[in-house]
């Protein structure tokens, strides 16, 4: 190790338990005293700060090499496990050309112009969700609106059926122990490679289904490409179970966040509440304030500098988006939630550069139907009950769930 790296005025634990429930104190110190930081113990640079995220996610040559991340990670027998051979073909764990071509394919899919002329549809999917609360109660946020709507979403989407999708649901479950940081134990590497294994044999039947019978949904989308030759059998099958689960769990995490975090803010709450025009504005606001992907990797093919620090190639740098979204540098008074803000508008919860996220249309769109059928039609909303957060899936920050009430359902606008 050279000297750059030889003393480090704090020290960065990603495993400290502190940063599940309120990580951002933490940020700050590190991203204060050592904004690119470097710890011994797992041998990784931690990237703190807005600026030098943005150069990282943005620099050509840097990929998330999922397969040498999971040698890292649990060593290098795992190679042949079902959990790293079904996610080696996912777009997202792909580098270089072979990214950008699978990409490709992607980027037909989730236009903008495709989301926004789905966005009746999804508004009705979620007041229809809110028509089944009774007029006075409790639930459970996410297991009676904040999972249902983005699942029924993408299954109207890819035309996957109810019963499809309660399978697909359940096989889902354990999908989030194979992208962690964490190694696993073997209790955790048997239901990961489950997980993907069941999901990976699942949507090949379907796919063979689905060549009988096309239509114009995504999975039939992504089957022509394959057809065409822009996709391989199996980048096929890969591709399109992850889209079908990559993205729906962290937008309903997202949604239990941000009524969360309304809640916190009453003054915040009762300013929507007032006008919901504000609903755009604030769901950017909370992508930025409380996203729920907390930190994403990339490793280079060549020697980065980056904040007066000398990186060698091949070595992983983990970029904390949550903490350069909360850098005071890039956003005045970034720890204060105002949904008002209206500058800046390049957050890094959907990260940045060739991977940035390219479901984010249609997560964003969703949060947004979800905040205004939520704000607009529970009276008297509240918590109504302890918050507790996942503690097993780092790099994300979520609720296990969210207890709310309320006192009156209003009858949706026409």
């Amino acid at each position: 190790m050279d000297s750059e790296t030889d003393v480090a005025p704090v020290v960065f634990n990603p495993l400290d338990p502190r940063l599940v429930e309120d990580p951002y104190p933490i940020y700050r110190e590190v991203r204060e005293a050592d904004p690119v930081h470097f710890e011994e113990m797992f041998g990784w640079w931690f990237v703190m700060s807005h600026p030098e995220a943005v150069t990282t996610l943005r620099e050509p040559g840097g990929d998330l090499r999922f397969v040498e991340f999971q040698h890292a990670r649990m060593g290098r027998d795992v190679t042949d496990e079902p959990y790293c051979r079904g996610l080696r073909d996912f777009a997202l764990m792909k580098g270089g050309e072979e990214h950008k071509r699978v990409r490709r394919s992607f980027n037909k899919l989730f236009t903008p112009a495709r989301v926004n002329g789905m966005r009746d549809q999804m508004l009705a999917t979620a007041h229809d969700l809110l028509d089944r609360f009774p007029d006075q109660g409790t639930t459970d946020l996410m297991d009676a609106f904040a999972m249902p709507l983005p699942l029924s979403i993408i299954s109207r989407m890819l035309d996957v059926s109810a019963e499809d999708e309660h399978n697909i649901d359940g096989l889902l479950r354990h999908f989030k122990l194979a992208i962690q940081f964490l190694p696993m134990t073997d209790e955790q590497l048997a239901q990961a490679n489950a997980s993907i294994g069941g999901l990976t044999e699942y949507f090949a039947d379907m796919i063979v289904e689905r060549r009988q019978n096309m239509g114009d949904d995504l999975l039939s989308m992504l089957i022509e490409e394959a057809d065409a030759g822009d996709l391989t059998e199996d980048e096929l099958i890969a591709n399109a179970w992850g889209l079908y689960g990559g993205g729906h769990e962290t937008t309903a995490n997202t949604m239990c966040t941000a009524i969360l975090t309304l809640l916190q803010h009453p003054d915040q709450l009762q300013q929507l509440r007032n006008d919901l025009s504000l609903v755009p504005q604030t769901v950017d606001e909370v992508l930025r304030y409380c996203g729920p992907t907390q930190a994403t990797h990339r490793i280079f093919d060549h020697e980065m500098q980056l904040g007066g620090r000398t990186i060698p190639a091949d070595t992983p740098i983990v970029v904390y988006l949550a903490a350069a979204n909360h850098d005071e540098s890039w956003c005045p008074h970034a720890d204060r939630f105002d949904i008002t803000r209206t500058e800046p508008k390049n957050h890094l919860t959907f990260s940045e550069g060739p991977h940035k996220c390219v479901g984010r249309h249609l997560a964003q769109a969703t949060l947004e139907v979800a905040l205004e059928a939520l704000v607009g039609r529970l009276e008297g909303l509240r918590l109504a009950g302890e918050v507790d957060w996942d503690r097993e899936n780092l790099p994300f920050r979520a609720p296990t769930g969210l207890m709310i009430g309320w006192d009156r359902v209003l009858e949706r606008s026409a």
